[in-house]
């Protein structure tokens, strides 16, 4: 069984790494 709250987090995560690998590139 999955955590939606686990679910949330490493999704969330994934896009704040995604909008500071952006300026970065």
């Amino acid at each position: 069984m999955y955590r939606k709250e686990g679910i949330i987090f490493y999704y969330t995560r994934g896009l704040k790494l995604s909008y500071i690998s952006v300026p970065l590139l």
